[in-house]
């Protein structure tokens, strides 16, 4: 009794983690979430390169992730305190993540032939952060 109810929630916990594993990045674009939408997208076409839906949600999200994160870093730059040039390297951070991400993708390279990065604009708000910590 006690084994037919513990194997029992083993295969109900299989269920609910493949469901919840089976994401295309489609479900996090439709939410407004680009960056994890991007990075369950690739790694899905790492997987299964000829997935539509995982191109479809990179192809969509990526574009919004690099406006609204990019919009997001201008407006911690105008602030100009420590705190908001620290958000602006976490968002410069996120990008170079996603376009490396994309690079390490056969697929999604395809996808995004050049995806941005910004490795000297994150140099440059770090050492904004340097010199104001002075």
């Amino acid at each position: 009794m006690k084994t037919t109810r513990f194997l029992s929630g083993i295969i109900i916990l299989l269920i609910l983690l493949g469901i919840t594993g089976c994401s295309s990045g489609y479900k996090a674009y439709q939410k407004g979430d680009y960056m994890r939408a991007c990075i369950e997208a690739v790694n899905r076409l790492r997987n299964d390169p000829d997935k539509d839906k995982a191109k479809a949600a990179l192809l969509n999200a990526y574009p919004l992730f690099v406006t609204n994160a990019t919009r997001q870093i201008e407006t911690a730059l105008q602030a100009g305190d420590p705190n908001s040039l620290e958000r602006s390297i976490s968002l410069y951070d996120q990008l170079n993540r996603v376009a490396e991400e994309i690079n390490h993708s056969p697929a999604a390279l395809a996808l995004i032939p050049n995806p941005s990065q910004y490795y000297g604009e994150m140099r440059l708000a770090m050492n904004l952060v340097t010199e104001m910590s002075y």
